[in-house]
């Protein structure tokens, strides 16, 4: 893959509108060529600016929608490419004024970061993929051995990412609280998974400060992605400097 091919697939790659093949070659063409991959972060921290200012705002989920495709359509980034600062600037125009003609809801508080946040930042710091130690089995089959084996994870809610589990860990927080710890390669970038039940009507530190029971919504912390849900009465959370939205959605309910 050339840098023009590249180029052209970055906002593709950013929607999980690629397949796994040309996901696998933009990710090594990354990895080689510096002036791509700086053009990659810039869009891609456009494309966060956005999403974490219509995240602050109250508006009907089809102008959400509608909003985001038109900002982030290769187009409208090619006019705005040459200007980024003005291109932030006005991802974040856009949002208030679409968000001024309804009701706004206060914005969370600013505040330390959410502590699997921290966590995962400390152990990834750099975009370095995880290095496995071994043979690991998949992640469905991981995700099924785990917690009365009442989850697995669908290998197809991944196609458009290369997914592999590196190690999984069963851990517990100071107070005693166990859950588990699956350490993820997506795409050739590290990823962290928890998996944990409430214990004592409490979830252990991983969870701390998220809201699980919001259906999977991703919030972003200075470049890292964080999201959780709850399935099946299990509770999960994923982190990652990547889009997270299929390793969410790929956990269900164990059936038979």
């Amino acid at each position: 893959m050339n840098c023009r091919e590249a180029r052209r697939r970055v906002s593709p790659y950013l929607d999980s509108e690629l397949g796994r093949s040309e996901t696998f070659e933009l990710a090594e063409h990354l990895r080689a060529c510096p002036e791509c991959a700086r053009r990659f972060e810039a869009e891609r921290r456009v494309e966060e600016l956005m999403r974490a200012r219509l995240a602050g705002e109250t508006m009907p989920a089809e102008l959400r929608a509608r909003l985001a495709r038109h900002v982030l359509t290769p187009a409208c980034f090619r006019v705005l490419r040459g200007w980024r600062p003005l291109a932030a600037a006005a991802v974040a125009l856009i949002a208030l004024g679409a968000a001024a003609l309804l009701r706004p809801r206060a914005a969370p508080a600013p505040g330390a970061q959410p502590w699997i946040v921290r966590e995962f930042a400390a152990m990834a710091t750099d975009e370095a993929a995880f290095r496995p130690t071994g043979q690991p089995p998949s992640l469905a089959q991981a995700v099924a051995s785990v917690l009365n084996a009442a989850l697995t994870f669908d290998p197809g809610s991944g196609a458009h990412h290369a997914i592999a589990l590196v190690d999984v860990s069963r851990r517990t927080d100071a107070d005693g609280r166990e859950y588990y710890e699956f350490r993820v390669n997506c795409c050739g970038r590290p990823a962290l998974l928890v998996l944990a039940q409430k214990q004592d009507g409490r979830l252990p530190a991983p969870f701390e400060g998220l809201h699980p029971d919001g259906g999977g919504r991703v919030r972003d912390y200075d470049g890292v992605r964080v999201g959780a849900r709850e399935v099946a009465a299990i509770y999960a959370v994923v982190v990652a400097r990547h889009p997270i939205d299929e390793l969410l959605r790929g956990l269900a309910p164990r059936s038979g």
